[in-house]
């Protein structure tokens, strides 16, 4: 269970960081306000965040049915 928790935190960290990175840099060219990245990296790190917290319950929902405990 702990290395598929990891790798999903793993996962959902690269593409938080790539979409953050990539929105603020678009954003940048065309000349958004330091405001309005950091509003872009607030919303896409929460939501990014809040992903990789729903798959990591289903992930442990699943292993607790496997192993047979509720």
């Amino acid at each position: 269970m702990k290395t598929a928790r990891l790798i999903n935190a793993a996962i959902w960290a690269a593409i938080g960081i790539a979409l953050v990175v990539g929105v603020c840099y678009e954003w940048h060219k065309q000349g958004c306000g330091w405001d309005s990245l950091w509003a872009a990296i607030a919303m896409y790190g929460t939501f990014s965040i809040g992903f990789c917290l729903f798959v990591d319950e289903h992930i442990k929902e699943y292993y607790k049915r496997k192993e047979g405990v509720e």
